[in-house]
């Protein structure tokens, strides 16, 4: 309900084995507005300047929060983060969603054994893909992709999976994530506070959800540096209020 919420996938203990997202339901408007940010995004905290990933894996979620607080000027007052297996539980929600793989993936993960590949083309992916997919290492243009991949991932499997009657079940579907092995700050007074509107968002007669992707440059150390511009324009479109602005 006009809150922002910043979700953490930690897969694995590498930088794309982890992702970060905003998630901001725009409660008047009916939808909600998704954006993935690369975990080499920089943030100045206090003294310290780092990629948020590198604030997340020293600090933990508090700096985690610090640092996207810092880069997007935006308040974060909820976190959600996944694992493995609260992730799998979320997507599993919705079943899967077609996807396209933009060119052949291919990957041996030395720290787990596990096989990557993907061909080219359009697919059906189910969480098991997806987590594979959102945490692939080997993108050509890096972690700015890698991003925009989960955010294309996460906005197609909301807007073709939640439509007629799917409000009937967001309890149930509360209770499922909330007891998967997920870390929140949500708490189930949050939610029986809010789950009216979640409900009234999710029976919107168009897509729920809008993906919106990040601009930015890599800096002289590797870092990517939200565009000033795209920054100062989050307040609009993520239909910011006086609290929900950092000074």
């Amino acid at each position: 309900d006009n809150k922002t919420t910043l979700i953490i996938f930690d897969s694995e203990k590498r930088m794309s084995g982890c992702s970060f997202m905003l998630a901001r339901m725009i409660a008047q408007e009916r939808y909600i507005t998704v954006m993935p940010i690369p975990s080499d995004t920089y943030a100045k905290v206090g003294s310290t300047e780092d990629s948020i990933y590198e604030f997340y894996r020293l600090g933990g979620i508090n700096d985690a929060v610090e640092a996207v607080e810092a880069a997007t000027g935006v308040k974060v007052d909820y976190y959600l983060k996944f694992n493995n297996d609260s992730f799998g539980a979320f997507v599993d929600i919705f079943g899967g969603v077609d996807f396209h793989i933009p060119y052949n993936l291919e990957y041996s993960n030395p720290d787990t054994g596990e096989e990557t590949i993907y061909r080219e083309g359009d697919t059906y992916i189910d969480s098991r893909d997806m987590r594979k997919i959102i945490t692939y290492p080997l993108y050509k243009s890096g972690e700015e992709y890698r991003a925009k991949m989960t955010g294309v991932a996460v906005s197609d499997l909301l807007n073709r999976n939640i439509g007629a009657g799917f409000s009937n079940y967001v309890d149930d579907y509360f209770s499922t994530v909330i007891n998967s092995g997920v870390e929140t700050n949500f708490t189930a007074y949050d939610y029986e506070e809010q789950s009216d509107v979640i409900k009234y968002v999710v029976e919107s007669d168009s897509n729920v959800c809008q993906l919106l992707t990040v601009t930015g440059s890599y800096n002289e150390n590797s870092l990517f540096v939200l565009d000033e511009g795209f920054v100062k324009s989050l307040q609009e479109r993520f239909k910011l209020y006086d609290d929900s602005v950092l000074e």
